[in-house]
């Protein structure tokens, strides 16, 4: 009997195992798309599953042959990603046409699957809804650059006790006073604290606790990232989704002890006097005048906000700081003065000029280096781990044909389209010694900035381009740039070894002027 029950679990277990892996076949069986071209695949067996199982360690490098050969030339090609599912990545001339294209014809993919996931993640989610976009359009549009300012004043010395002084030293061994810190260390409370500030709550932004929660919700929330969802087979997604979702969830419970008084306080217009300016507060207030009762509901007020701050806020503005705290640690290469020094002239003119210890009216114009240096930045750091960007997916019933391939195969719904960001950014059609981190790019002969941390080209496209365009960019845009005028003002840093080539692990860093 016992021989016979081992038996009966061993073909139990073969059975389950031939069908995920027949679902899982099915599932990610992608068109050839016939007429386009294939990159990075080998001559051995099952190359475009084994290409993608290599993806990981060398996607950058396939992205980046495909847009030499192809895209240059104005031919599209196919890639296999790490999930199995291929992407079409269209040439330069195709992504106006991309950008442009109604949401009926093509959606960013995690819109697509976001309806049938969310429930997993966010219970009280309203039905369709991915961002909220007045939150987005007008909410975060009322967070003027002194409210931020102030948010980055009181949350950076919480992690460190600043002294200012004239003192311009730049990377000076004579002093042995440098702190190596790790630079989640530094920058995630740093955006953790000034993020949840401006969104939620002042007291919320002091509480240490708190902001662990949030920061460990993103983590959590950020780290199964749609791709991989899109490859479990539709069939046992409500049987794995909710295990993936288990952590994320349980940090939203503990979210919800903090959050569920604060949001009754604002809708009962208890809210504290400081917390007047937050988006929370915006938020609410639009909500009391909505004609839907569901706007009111504290937990879809949460849902709202915290998918806003976890999923998108604090990683990419971390991402973003760690890529410019990086570079504030280079040295030009003809020994020059070092970009933070540079950085830090520019800040002391600006503020000398400050009134209650405010930027003036208009700072960011006046910030021509650091506007130059940000958007160098973004250029020169690789964008999404494997350099693409502009990821959509068709959801038109006919399919698409791109104008680049108009004699080539229509790509049916479901096709996933991308454009290969770090490539335009390392063109040297497109700029000068590309691979070169140059912080003053963007300035003109005259020492003029010639173009906005905020503009989109087609050369240009970390905020994305055409109707899905980053609408919060321009909050996005002033938080980084005062959060970069507090730690030059306020800091030094100095790489503690040799620099990677892309965000550095840690830094050396040290109150400005310390002895």
């Amino acid at each position: 009997m016992a021989l016979t029950m081992k038996t009966f679990i061993a073909l139990c277990g073969c059975l389950s195992t031939l069908t995920l892996v027949v679902l899982w076949v099915l599932h990610n069986r992608h068109p050839n798309f016939d007429g386009l071209v294939w990159v990075g695949l080998r001559k051995e067996w099952f190359p475009k599953l084994r290409t993608s199982l290599r993806y990981k360690r060398e996607g950058l490098r396939i992205v980046d042959d495909g847009y030499r050969k192809f895209s240059k030339h104005g031919k599209p090609f196919v890639t296999p990603l790490s999930t199995t599912k291929p992407m079409v990545v269209v040439p330069p001339s195709d992504i106006e046409w991309l950008a442009k294209r109604p949401r009926s014809d093509v959606l960013p993919p995690q819109m697509v699957l976001h309806p049938e996931l969310v429930h997993y993640y966010f219970p009280k989610m309203p039905v369709g809804e991915f961002t909220h976009m007045p939150t987005i359009n007008v909410d975060l549009k009322k967070i003027t650059p002194e409210t931020i300012w102030r948010q980055v004043s009181e949350s950076v010395p919480v992690s460190f006790d600043s002294g200012v002084s004239t003192v311009k030293t730049c990377d000076d061994d004579d002093h042995d006073d440098w702190q190596t810190r790790h630079m989640f260390e530094i920058l995630g409370g740093i955006v953790g604290r000034v993020s949840v500030g401006l969104f939620l709550s002042k007291r919320l932004a002091r509480d240490s606790a708190f902001i662990e929660t949030i920061i460990m919700y993103g983590l959590t929330f950020n780290s199964f990232p749609y791709q991989l969802h899109d490859a479990i087979p539709k069939p046992l997604r409500r049987f794995y989704v909710p295990l993936i979702a288990a952590p994320s969830r349980y940090y939203l419970h503990k979210l919800h002890k903090w959050l569920l008084p604060l949001i009754q306080q604002h809708l009962n217009g208890e809210e504290a006097d400081e917390d007047r300016d937050t988006v929370l507060y915006h938020h609410v207030k639009w909500a009391q005048k909505s004609a839907d009762p569901k706007d009111r509901d504290p937990r879809v007020i949460i849902s709202r906000l915290v998918l806003m701050i976890a999923a998108l806020a604090l990683p990419t503005l971390y991402q973003s700081l760690s890529d410019s705290v990086t570079n504030l640690t280079r040295q030009s290469p003809d020994g020059e003065d070092c970009f933070q020094a540079v950085l830090r002239r520019e800040v002391d003119e600006l503020l000398a000029e400050a009134s209650d210890d405010m930027p003036p009216k208009g700072y960011a114009l006046r910030l021509v280096h650091m506007n130059s240096f940000l958007k160098e930045t973004l250029r020169y750091h690789t964008f999404n781990g494997f350099g693409l960007g502009l990821n959509r997916e068709v959801v038109a019933e006919k399919g698409l044909t791109l104008p680049s391939a108009k004699d080539g195969p229509i790509l049916p719904k479901g096709t996933w389209l991308s454009a290969a960001y770090d490539a335009i950014h390392r063109d040297p059609e497109n700029y000068e010694a590309p691979d070169e981190f140059m912080p003053w790019r963007f300035l003109s002969p005259s020492g003029d900035s010639t173009a906005d941390v905020t503009d989109t080209s087609d050369t240009w496209l970390p905020f994305g381009r055409g109707r899905d365009t980053c609408p919060g960019r321009f909050f996005a845009a002033d938080y980084m740039r005062l959060v970069m005028v507090y730690l030059v003002q306020n800091f030094e840093v100095r790489a503690p070894g040799e620099l990677p080539k892309g965000s550095a692990p840690s830094i050396d860093i040290r109150p400005r002027g310390a002895r």
